[in-house]
C-alpha cells in the first residue's frame, strides 16, 4: 500500500533583491531596474521579475533603509478615479492640508496615477523601488484590495475617507454621521417632519453610514416608516432625479438631505419643473460645501467636512508611520453646519466667512 501525501511545499520567500534575482535568473541590478519599471529591461523579463516579487512576498527592509540614510523624505499620493459627482474641488483643500503638514515635516509629495502602478493596483511598488517612503490614498473608487495588501505587507499607508478594508488600515475621515444628524435636527427646527435622504450610491460606505444614522435619527424623533425615504439617484441622471422628486412629493416629503452638493442642485431643478420652490415650499441641506455652493440659487445650506484639517491629519499620520511613531486611528474630525437659504434660514452673502466662495 502506498501512502500519498497532500502536503505541498511552500512557495519560496524572498527577503532581499539577491533572492529575487536568483529566483528570476537575472542580476540584482536587473531586478532593481525592473521594479522601477525601467525601459532598459525588456517586458518579458520585467514581468517575470514582478511576478516573482508578488509571489514571494518580497518587500524592502524599511528600518534598514532608514538606518542607512536611504529615506526619501517623500510621500506618494494616489487618487483613485472618482465619479463626476465628486468634483476635483472637493479634494483641493484636502491636498492643501496634506502639503502643509508634509512641508512642516520637510517632506515632499509625489503624485501617482493608479494606472501607472504595477498591474494597476500594487501600491507597494513605489516604496519598494525607493521612490517614496509611504503612501496617502484618496478617492471615491479606492482599490480596497490594493490598500489592504499594501498594509499587510508592512507599507506605511494612510487612507483619507471611511472604507471597509477588512484590516485596520490607518484612516482619517469626517464625522459624517453627526453631520447628518445635525442636518436632520436643523430641518426639524424649521418644522419639517417628512425628510428624505437623496444619495448617489447607497452602497458606498460613507453613504451607508448616513442611511443608518438617518433611519436611527428618524426613529428617535418619533417618525414612522411613512416619513422615512432614502433614494439613490446615481450620477443625477435627469430621469432618476425626476422619479425621485415625484416619489418625494407623492410621499408628502417637505425637505431632503443630499449626500453631495451637485445632487442638491439637481433636486432643486427637478422640484422647479414641478412648480415647487426651494425654500418656500421645500427645504434642502447638502453635504460637501464646495466652493460654489453659496453661488447657486438658492445658496446651499451645507454640512461642511473639515477638508483642510483632514489633509493635515493625513500628513501628520503618514510621517509618524514612516518615522516609526504610533498613530491614533481612525482619526474622525467634526463637521460644521453652514446655514444659507436652501433650508429656509435668512442669509446674506456678507454672512459668508471670508466672503463669497471661501
Amino acid at each position: 500500500m502506498s501512502v500519498h501525501s497532500d502536503t505541498t511545499s511552500p512557495s519560496p520567500r524572498a527577503r532581499t533583491l539577491e533572492d529575487v534575482a536568483r529566483l528570476a535568473g537575472v542580476s540584482r541590478n536587473t531586478v532593481s531596474l525592473a521594479i522601477r519599471l525601467s525601459p532598459r529591461v525588456n517586458p518579458t523579463t520585467r514581468d517575470r521579475v514582478l511576478r516573482i516579487v508578488r509571489e514571494t512576498g518580497y518587500r524592502p527592509n524599511y528600518a534598514a533603509r532608514a538606518l542607512a540614510g536611504r529615506r526619501t523624505t517623500t510621500v506618494g499620493l494616489v487618487r483613485y478615479g472618482s465619479s463626476k459627482m465628486q468634483s476635483d474641488s472637493f479634494y483641493d483643500l484636502i491636498l492643501g492640508g496634506l502639503r502643509s503638514a508634509l512641508e512642516a515635516a520637510q517632506y515632499d509629495l509625489l503624485l501617482f496615477a493608479p494606472t501607472r502602478l504595477v498591474d494597476s493596483h500594487d501600491l507597494t511598488e513605489p516604496i519598494v523601488s525607493g521612490r517614496v517612503d509611504g503612501m496617502v490614498i484618496i478617492g471615491t473608487q479606492t482599490d480596497r484590495g490594493a490598500v489592504a495588501n499594501a498594509f499587510r505587507q508592512g507599507a506605511a499607508i494612510v487612507h483619507v475617507g471611511r472604507r471597509d478594508f477588512g484590516v485596520d488600515v490607518p484612516l482619517v475621515s469626517a464625522d459624517e454621521v453627526r453631520g447628518l444628524e445635525e442636518a436632520l435636527r436643523h430641518l426639524r427646527e424649521h418644522g419639517h417632519r417628512r425628510i428624505a435622504l437623496i444619495a448617489e450610491d447607497l452602497s458606498f460606505e460613507p453613504t451607508r453610514d448616513k442611511v443608518e444614522a438617518y433611519r436611527r435619527s428618524s426613529a428617535e424623533a418619533g417618525m414612522g416608516e411613512e416619513s422615512v425615504l432614502a433614494l439613490d439617484v446615481g450620477q443625477a441622471e435627469p430621469e432618476r432625479v425626476r422619479q425621485a422628486v415625484s416619489t418625494m412629493l407623492e410621499r408628502g416629503m417637505t425637505a431632503a438631505v443630499t449626500t453631495r452638493d451637485p445632487l442638491a442642485v439637481a433636486v432643486i431643478r427637478g422640484l422647479r419643473e414641478r412648480g415647487v420652490e426651494v425654500p418656500g415650499q421645500f427645504a434642502i441641506i447638502a453635504y460637501d460645501n464646495l466652493e460654489w455652493s453659496p453661488l447657486v440659487e438658492p445658496p446651499l445650506t451645507c454640512v461642511s467636512p473639515p477638508r483642510f484639517e483632514m489633509g493635515v491629519a493625513a500628513g501628520q499620520m503618514i510621517v509618524s508611520l514612516i518615522e516609526g511613531r504610533s498613530v491614533e486611528s481612525p482619526r474622525v474630525l467634526p463637521t460644521q453646519m453652514v446655514r444659507r437659504r436652501s433650508c429656509g434660514c435668512d442669509w446674506s452673502p456678507l454672512d459668508e466667512r471670508g466672503g463669497i466662495g471661501t
